[in-house]
């Protein structure tokens, strides 16, 4: 009963907030978003869905929690070093929100299972750090028709990045040939500034909680030579 009541309190708060009465929060709930990467941009991006009361989140990452990361990846703690990260962000999730679905996907994301993931959810946010996982997200997001919100940070620059198939730019419209020679640089040499990752996901915060996903098409998502 508490729990319940809680629950209630939460979503009466998020309508007045948001001035959108009841259909808005029902719309979030029956909404299916997937994070790749629940890392340093991935954490306030899945904080900020389970805190809005969106129904489903996936969780995609191979990865386990590191000391040295906990700076920034708001996720994970001290007492959860080691653990995989996906199974760390649950908790925190769930902790937060206990009435948010949260699904575990423990690997890589490929070319051989980003179609079938993409086109389970209705809305992915992109949180990955090599250029590979970048251009194969935006490719299967932009041939599944699923909304792809992406970020990057690199020192004292953060660029977010908000792709509606059909209706707006991709990151290949931008930079069309990726590269194969050289990977961004690591954190620990440039050393990002803690608030950098969250103020990225913060930006477009509108995209991640409208309450009807635009609409979407099927597509086979065809091999790539270039991913792995």
């Amino acid at each position: 009963p508490a729990r319940a009541r809680g629950a209630a309190g939460q979503a009466a708060q998020r309508r007045a907030a948001s001035g959108e009465g009841r259909a808005g929060p029902a719309g979030r709930w029956a909404s299916q978003g997937l994070c790749v990467g629940p890392g340093g941009l991935g954490s306030p991006a899945a904080l900020s869905l389970a805190a809005a009361g969106v129904g489903t989140l996936g969780l995609s990452d191979f990865d386990t929690v590191e000391a040295s990361n906990l700076q920034r990846q708001l996720l994970h703690t001290q007492a959860r070093v080691g653990m995989r990260k996906t199974a760390s962000a649950k908790a925190a999730l769930n902790a937060l929100n206990s009435e948010v679905v949260v699904q575990l996907h423990d690997e890589p994301l490929s070319s051989t299972n980003c179609a079938d993931l993409f086109n389970a959810y209705d809305l992915v946010i992109n949180g990955c750090d090599n250029f590979a996982t970048r251009y194969l997200a935006n490719d299967v997001a932009v041939l599944s028709g699923t909304p792809l919100v992406d970020g990057s940070v690199h020192r004292f620059t953060v660029e977010p990045t908000v792709v509606l198939p059909g209706q707006t730019t991709c990151y290949r419209c931008r930079y069309p040939t990726p590269t194969r020679t050289r990977q961004p640089p690591s954190c620990p040499p440039h050393c990002l500034l803690w608030l950098l990752p969250a103020t990225t996901r913060t930006l477009p915060p509108h995209t991640p909680i409208t309450p009807t996903p635009p609409p979407r098409h099927t597509a086979p998502t065809p091999p790539h030579p270039f991913y792995p």
